[in-house]
């Protein structure tokens, strides 16, 4: 799906009738315009109007508005066009819709092509949800989001009796109000429904209502099921206790469930204890259960059982689990799903799937022998990633972890922002010879040069592909011992970011990329300035490098005319250099260049890119194999004047074209 985000995201405080006439006439002579977007911009019923009615010479399917005060009356003045366009996506968060506007939505989308209806943030009460649950009947709505709107229990009770109707297989009901009341009369109308998605998440549910939600999932085609809140103490948060979690392990038995989040509610170590014995004969395999007051009997309760249930994701973060409990469930991984572990303080995020545990390491008394015997636990288990970052284990930590780790399936490690120096790194460097790692992230960590040194001498030994280093104070004379440590390794990917990398540094890079198998070298928010760039430029087409970044290097015009020169006969497809004060001459430069390079995709920009600029920018890329441009500054972003003329210039030239604006 390709859309024109730089003039159709328009963020104003006012907008004018010919404004959305223009905009309307671009998307019309251009079918791969297929999104339009309008936010904060004061949009009437008039204004509404006219966009809708243009909307059907287009290839536009999705349209959002958001915080335009657009009322009743502009959601009227929209639905009644709607017929015989291609929206399917209707989001309209914020905009002050309440019963009449639902009303006046249900009736109006009928023999619309709307799959997807975002009414989040509004006014509805029980009088709209029942008018949409009546005038959905006959559309092709299958996604309906209400969250946030005052439908209490009577409005829960109104779905109730129309969704079977319905083709919604999506329903989101978070933060309604609807109590275990609603809750209980929404139970009642499942059976029969398309629904495979249900979120009733912020609602104040109690034991009672997740009593009555058990009985009602019964027969029904849900899979992924929300009960969780935003945070303990907030009036609208559930409070889901051990009851209503040993009501949801029995409910749960013979249903389709898949994904349950019960996180932030009252659960502790009874509630654990019944959803272990009733999860072997669940379809479960994702249970979110942070931020509970789960602890250490609940922990081993859950890790009892594991192995007969078909769990590969299981968060128990934030609880009150401490080493005893993280030992069991490490233990229990045995025979189990789970690939992924992750420690952490505090949120973080997560892996697609695994376990997840919040465990203080830090403390250099006990972190040691806690991390010795979590390694100890992952032999004989699936766990291919381990996440430990914020973990603050220091070299201490790391030391028993790098001695541990052989003998583990553990391929991508993560120790960001760990407190870890150059002798964690040193006994890393040697721990991880003859382990199966290929993923190391040891960004945000106090490395420094020593550190560096010690990684350059013991990569060869390794099996890493992905390094991340971002952040670590190498300076110049770290990444000299990395460029002389890379030759003959199998990294692939190198992230230098943020290391006050100048151009000594970068010229000592440049000499170690020869001959190695770097594909992705990151340098951004360094201080390579011309010299470097003009250093890697010339060394470009002796290395495998397919995309560079170099933004916020200090490069300038000079630089950029170095690396227009250099790109020539290398492999790189893409390339980010904004915030480089590169202005037009050097773009000009770079456009030169990159006429016989492979150079698809491109980044540019500074706060100085205005109508004029942007002009000049459309003009010299235009002979180029660029098909994707992002532009990063706000001079043009503030008026639609200014977008208008950015579109004209772009909108012909380039596949698809970001601008990003700078606040």
């Amino acid at each position: 799906m390709l859309a024109i985000p730089w003039f159709l995201h328009t963020f104003c405080l006012s907008i004018a009738l010919d404004t959305i006439q223009h905009q309307l006439e671009i998307a019309r002579n251009d079918p791969t315009i297929t999104e339009l977007t309008f936010g904060k911009s004061r949009i009437r019923a008039a204004e509404v109007k006219v966009l809708a009615e243009g909307l059907k010479d287009t290839q536009v399917t999705k349209i959002e508005f958001f915080c335009n005060c657009m009322g009743d009356t502009g959601a009227e003045a929209l639905v009644q066009v709607l017929k015989g366009t291609k929206v399917t996506t209707l989001k309209l968060h914020a905009e002050g819709i309440g019963d009449a506007g639902a009303k006046a939505l249900a009736e109006g989308l009928k023999d619309t092509e709307t799959t997807m209806l975002d009414l989040s943030s509004n006014r509805i009460g029980a009088a709209g949800v029942e008018a949409l649950a009546q005038g959905l009947k006959d559309t092709r709505v299958t996604t309906l989001i209400l969250c946030t709107n005052r439908i209490g229990a009577a409005g829960a009770e109104a779905l109730a009796k129309g969704l079977k109707d319905t083709k919604i297989t999506m329903l989101d009901l978070s933060d309604t109000d609807m109590r275990d009341a609603g809750v209980r009369a929404l139970a009642q109308g499942l059976r029969g429904t398309q629904l495979t998605t249900l979120d009733l998440s912020k609602n104040r549910i109690g034991d009672a209502g997740a009593e009555a939600l058990a009985e009602g999932l019964k027969g029904t085609r849900i899979t992924s099921l929300y009960l969780n809140s935003d945070y303990m103490g907030n009036l609208n948060s559930n409070h889901i206790g051990d009851a209503g979690a040993k009501a949801l392990a029995e409910g749960l038995k013979g249903t389709q469930v898949t994904m349950l989040d019960l996180s932030r509610n009252r659960i502790g170590d009874a509630g654990a204890k019944a959803l272990a014995e009733g999860l072997k004969d669940t379809q479960i395999t994702t249970l979110d259960l942070s931020y509970t007051n789960i602890g250490d009997a609940g922990a081993k309760a859950l890790a009892e059982r594991l192995q007969s249930t078909r769990i590969t994701t299981l968060d128990l973060s934030n609880s009150k689990i401490g080493a005893v409990g993280a030992k069991a469930l490490v233990q229990g991984l045995k025979d189990t799903q789970v690939t992924a572990v992750r420690f952490y303080r505090g949120s973080a995020s997560k892996f697609p799937q695994g376990l997840y545990i919040t465990l203080d390491l830090d403390d250099p008394s006990v972190g040691a022998a806690r991390v010795r015997a979590l390694t100890r636990g992952l032999k004989g288990t699936r766990v291919t990633r381990l996440n430990l970052s914020g973990t603050y284990m220091g070299d201490t930590g790391v030391k028993a972890l790098a001695e541990g780790l052989k003998g583990t399936e553990v391929t991508t490690l993560d120790l960001s922002s760990n407190n870890i120096g150059p002798a964690g790194v040193r006994a890393l460097a040697e721990g991880l010879q003859g382990t199966q790692v290929t993923t190391l992230d040891l960004s945000r960590n106090h490395i420094g040069p020593t550190g560096a040194n010690a990684l350059a001498q013991g990569l060869k030994a390794m099996q890493i592909t992905m390094l991340n280093l971002s952040h670590t104070n190498i300076g110049d004379p770290g990444v000299r011992a990395l460029a002389q440590g890379l030759q003959g390794t199998q990294v692939t990917t190198l992230d230098l970011s943020r290391n006050r990398i100048g151009e000594a540094g970068a010229e000592a890079l440049a000499q170690g990329l020869k001959e190695t198998q770097v594909t992705m070298l990151n340098l951004s928010s360094n201080i390579i300035g011309a010299i470097g760039a003009r250093a890697l430029a010339q060394v470009l087409k002796h290395t495998k490098i397919t995309k560079l970044c170099l933004d916020d290097s200090y490069i300038g015009d000079t630089g950029a005319r170095a690396l227009a020169q250099g790109l020539k006969n290398t492999q790189i497809t893409k390339i980010k250099l904004h915030n480089n004060d590169i202005g037009v001459v050097g773009a000009r430069a770079l456009a030169q260049g990159l006429k016989e390079t492979q150079v698809t995709a491109i980044s540019l920009g500074d706060d100085y890119i205005g109508v004029v600029e942007a002009r000049a920018l459309a003009e010299v890329f235009k002979d180029t194999e660029i098909t994707e441009i992002s532009l990063y500054g706000s001079n043009v972003n503030r008026s639609p004047a200014r977008a208008r003329a950015l579109a004209q210039e772009f909108k012909r030239k380039f596949r698809c074209v970001r601008w990003i604006p700078r606040y």
